[in-house]
């Protein structure tokens, strides 16, 4: 693929053209040529990979959005930005890990903000893209509410059901090896709610060296 038309600086690579083309990504207009695929399912993206043109490197794209969306391009989300320039040697295929995304899409697009400085005729252009991931697969966080009013089953161990939720209805059990006090109970971890005294569980003993912080009282194993 290559774009229509000389569109990005032959000095500093930028893209400066007199038409632009540009994509809404979380309220903010990224301007650049772009090349997009979707897919007929949802997938969780977990890498991509970008080969040079075997016979220029100078029309590669520099810097770079990889955006998703799951509306046909009515919204977009950012899922990785290049800032720092990316330098290929022709034929070359480089991957491009992706890092605390959760959730899964069907069309992807990246946006090209920039393309090497100097000699590169104002063009970008891409031999091949692919893309990896997992099908449809979101990522959900459990418990999908907070389990800060769980009842006693035995010891420390507490008792919720969750209903009226997207995912994730049911009985959730939560238990500890020990409990300072009463106000530390085990679902507090799970309660959604950051605290110091409250909303926060913590062990009964005081088993931790507090010089290397190793277990070392043997008490639970």
């Amino acid at each position: 693929w290559a774009n229509s038309a000389a569109v990005y600086n032959t000095t500093t690579g930028l893209y400066a053209p007199t038409t632009t083309y540009s994509t809404l990504i979380n309220s903010t207009l990224i301007y650049g040529e772009w090349l997009e695929i979707i897919l007929p399912t949802q997938i969780l993206l977990t890498s991509y990979t970008l080969t040079c043109r075997s016979d220029i490197t100078t029309q590669m794209p520099y810097t770079w959005i990889l955006a998703a969306s799951n509306n046909n391009g009515s919204t977009w989300t950012q899922i990785d930005i290049q800032n720092n320039p990316v330098v290929f040697a022709t034929s070359q295929t480089i991957n491009f890990g992706i890092n605390n995304i959760s959730l899964s899409y069907n069309q992807y697009r990246i946006i090209v903000t920039s393309v090497p400085p100097g000699n590169n005729s104002g063009f970008t252009a891409i031999s091949e893209m692919y893309i990896f991931g997992l099908p449809n697969k979101n990522i959900y966080s459990y418990p999908p509410a907070s389990l800060g009013s769980s009842t006693v089953i035995s010891g420390n161990q507490y008792s919720q059901i969750l209903t009226s939720q997207t995912y994730g209805n049911g009985s959730y059990l939560t238990n500890a090896s020990s409990i300072l006090t009463s106000t530390y109970y085990p679902y507090l971890a799970f309660d959604k709610t950051i605290g110091s005294t409250t909303n926060t569980w913590s062990s009964a003993t005081t088993g931790y060296n507090t010089t290397s912080g190793l277990y070392t009282a043997n008490t639970y194993s």
